[in-house]
C-alpha cells in the first residue's frame, strides 16, 4: 500500500514542463528518471506562454528502498521486452492506481498530486518508467483539469485540425499516416485531449503512429518493418515521431470513420448531437472516467464541422475527402 504522506515528499531532482499546456512539476530521487522525463516531454517547453496554464500539478517518482520503510515493488526484476502489462484501476476514493511489474503508483486528483515507487532494477530502464508509469499518472491528473481524452487521432493543415474518431479497426492510424504522406501534419495518433472551457483547443501528446500489420499492403515503404509488441499485447508497426509535431489547434472539426467495403469513399455531414451520441455510446476503459463531461467537449469540436467518412480500399483513397473536410473547417 502506498504511503500517502509521501505524496508531497521533496525529491532532489525536479523539472517543470507544460505538458498539454498545463505546467507540471516532475520530481524524482533518480537523475536518470528525471532525464528521461525531460527527454520525453522536453518539446512542450516550446509552447508559447499565452497557452500555458500555471498549476500545482506534481508527479513524483521514488526508487524503491525497503530498508528505508518504503513498500516493496511487486517484482524487482526488469520486465522482458513486450512483457509489460500495467494494470489500472480507480479506487474507492476516485484515485488512479497503477500496478505493474516493478512499480506501483497513485494519482490523487483532489490533491493534484501523484507518487510512484519503482524498483531499483526498473529505475535503470527510465524510458519504461516514463512510458508505463509516469504517463498514466500525469494524464489522469491533467484530464480533470480540462484536458479530457478522446479515443481519436487527429491531423492538421495550416493550423486547422481534423479529428479522426471511431472504434478500434476503423482506420484512424492508417488514415493519419496516409495524410502525413500527403503533406498533412500529425496532431496525434490516439488519443487526443480536448480543452473546452473558455477557448477551444485540441491537444496531441505525440505524433508517433502505431499501424496495423496489414498497413504494409498499402504502403510499400513499410513492408520491411517488423511489428513491435505493445503493452496492450497487440503488435503494431511503429512509425517514430517526426520531431516537428503540431502540439495543438484552436480550430477543429471531426470525422466519424466508417469502414464500408461495399461503397465508394464518401463524406456525409452529421448533426452535432449525432456525433456526440455515437462517440459516447460505449466508452472504452479509461475514457469512461470522463463519461459525464466528454460529450460537451466533443460537441465543441463538432460545432466546427462534423462528418461521417465512409471509406474502403487503400487509405489513400480517402485523402481527397480529408482535404475537403479540413477546408470546410478552416472556412467555417
Amino acid at each position: 500500500m502506498l504511503d500517502e504522506s509521501l505524496l508531497s515528499m521533496p525529491a532532489p531532482f525536479e523539472v517543470r514542463l507544460p505538458v498539454l499546456g498545463i505546467m507540471t512539476t516532475f520530481a524524482s530521487d533518480s537523475a536518470a528518471v528525471r532525464d528521461a522525463i525531460a527527454e520525453a516531454y522536453g518539446r512542450w517547453s516550446e509552447l508559447p506562454a499565452s497557452v500555458v496554464t500555471d498549476s500545482a500539478t506534481r508527479v513524483c517518482v521514488l526508487v524503491n528502498d525497503a530498508s528505508a520503510g518504503r513498500p516493496e515493488a511487486a517484482d524487482p526484476a526488469v520486465p522482458a521486452e513486450g512483457a509489460w502489462a500495467p494494470r489500472y484501476r480507480i479506487d474507492a476514493d476516485g484515485r488512479l492506481v497503477v500496478d505493474a511489474d516493478g512499480a506501483i503508483g497513485l494519482a490523487d486528483a483532489a490533491r493534484n498530486e501523484s507518487v510512484a515507487y519503482v524498483s531499483r532494477a526498473l529505475a535503470h530502464e527510465p524510458t519504461a518508467v516514463v512510458e508505463h508509469v509516469v504517463e498514466p499518472l500525469t494524464l489522469f491528473l491533467l484530464g480533470v483539469q480540462d484536458r479530457q481524452p478522446l479515443h481519436a487521432g487527429a491531423i492538421a493543415r495550416g493550423g486547422v485540425g481534423l479529428l479522426l474518431a471511431g472504434p478500434s479497426g476503423s482506420g484512424k492510424s492508417s488514415l493519419a499516416y496516409a495524410a502525413r504522406r500527403a503533406g498533412f501534419d500529425t496532431l496525434a495518433d490516439e488519443p487526443v485531449y480536448i480543452q473546452s472551457r473558455s477557448e477551444l483547443r485540441v491537444w496531441g501528446r505525440r505524433d508517433r503512429l502505431h499501424l496495423p500489420v496489414e498497413s504494409r499492403e498499402h504502403f510499400p515503404e513499410l513492408r520491411d518493418l517488423e511489428p513491435q509488441p505493445l503493452p496492450t499485447g497487440k503488435r503494431k508497426i511503429v512509425i517514430p515521431e517526426t520531431g516537428g509535431a503540431v502540439r495543438y489547434t484552436e480550430t477543429a472539426g471531426i470525422c466519424l470513420l466508417v469502414r464500408d467495403e461495399h461503397s465508394a469513399p464518401d463524406l456525409e455531414a452529421m448533426a452535432v448531437d449525432a456525433v456526440v451520441e455515437a462517440l459516447t455510446r460505449e466508452l472504452d476503459p479509461g475514457y469512461d472516467l470522463f463519461g459525464a463531461t466528454i460529450g460537451e467537449s466533443i460537441a465543441r469540436v463538432a460545432e466546427g464541422g462534423a462528418w461521417a467518412l465512409r471509406w474502403s480500399g487503400g487509405p489513400q483513397r480517402a485523402i481527397p475527402l480529408l482535404e475537403r473536410a479540413i477546408a470546410e473547417v478552416g472556412g467555417a
